[in-house]
């Protein structure tokens, strides 16, 4: 009787030895191909970008919290010659300053900016971007970005979209 017993306790783990017999990280990498359609990913992450910044330049706030992320974790950094430095944390931070450039200058400004020399890496849940951005003077000094910026993005997936959680500028001008 014990031998039977004994037996069939040793069958799940001669089971259990035989199915972990491969050696650490020799896994069956198909199931860690991946899914993602990274062409489709950088237009919609790019159309994301563009969003923010058109609805930045018409004064959009609600198009531009639809943008964003809104966790502490946020953070906007960048600098311009008129500026200086500036470094916001947080979403009700970055949204303030938003509101705040909005209130001190309501007019749309209509700001072309074109864009180039992307750099991308996406996975499932979180990307980044590098790219250059070359923006025009329309006179508007505490909204325009004239010349050329070093731009990053970081974004994270939310309820199945992406949103920006992190932005950071240089302007060259």
């Amino acid at each position: 009787m014990q031998n039977k017993i004994a037996g069939i306790l040793l069958i799940p783990f001669a089971l259990f030895l035989s199915a972990g017999a491969a050696k650490p990280g020799s896994r069956d990498k198909s199931s860690y191909k991946q899914t993602i359609d990274m062409a489709q990913e950088k237009k919609v992450l790019i159309n994301l970008i563009e969003k923010e910044t058109l609805a930045f330049y018409n004064k959009d706030l609600q198009q531009l919290s639809n943008c964003w992320g809104h966790g502490a974790y946020v953070r906007h950094m960048g600098w311009w010659k008129r500026g200086g430095i500036r470094v916001l944390s947080g979403w009700d931070s970055v949204f303030n300053s938003f509101k705040h450039s909005v209130a001190n200058n309501p007019a749309q400004n209509q700001q072309k900016t074109i864009r180039k020399n992307y750099n991308f890496r996406i996975s499932e849940n979180m990307a980044w971007c590098t790219f250059d951005g070359y923006g025009q003077d329309n006179k508007e000094p505490d909204m325009d970005m004239p010349g050329l910026t070093r731009e990053t993005r970081i974004f994270e997936k939310q309820d199945g979209e992406w949103k920006i959680v992190y932005a950071g500028w240089l302007l060259n001008g």
